[in-house]
């Protein structure tokens, strides 16, 4: 049995994100906070540390702000560090590999400005073709009637 790493949430975003680049190569990183409630309990809420890169850090920035609901998915990653107040201090942190923006929130909607209108598409008409006076119309034979037809003889 294969033992996966792996996670989904869906939440609100703590604060706007703000993306950094990292490393010698300058590698896009944004690090957020998802408030994430609990199944059973509306009170409760967990507060999820969620680090995402490269395309997904550029998404993010540009297009998510506080409040926002998205949907994460990735795995969960580990670590600790040693503070001197509070000794060693263990993390948990979500490695994003998916986003989703799933709903903006209120706020956003307002500030955001309204799209500019799509021009309308001109249809291109063709010039119907004339019918000249002198040309006679084939006229259709009054001796062939639909309606006299019988549905053995139909060829469909």
């Amino acid at each position: 049995m294969a033992i996966n790493n792996s996670v989904n949430l869906t939440g609100r975003l703590v604060k706007d994100p703000e993306m950094k680049s990292v490393g010698k190569n300058n590698i896009e990183m944004l690090q957020f906070t998802l408030a994430v409630g609990r199944k059973f309990s509306k009170e409760d809420t967990d507060f999820i540390q969620c680090t995402s890169w490269r395309h997904q850090a550029k998404y993010l920035s540009k297009y998510a702000k506080s409040g926002d609901l998205i949907s994460v998915s990735g795995e969960i990653h580990t670590g600790n560090f040693d503070d001197d107040e509070k000794g060693k201090v263990f993390t948990v942190t979500v490695n994003v590999e998916e986003v989703q923006i799933r709903a903006k929130a209120e706020k956003n909607i307002k500030d955001e400005p309204e799209p500019e209108p799509k021009p309308k598409k001109v249809a291109k008409t063709e010039p119907k073709p004339q019918v000249r006076k002198e040309e006679k119309q084939p006229k259709v034979s009054e001796d062939y009637k639909v309606d006299d037809m019988q549905e053995e003889t139909l060829p469909f």
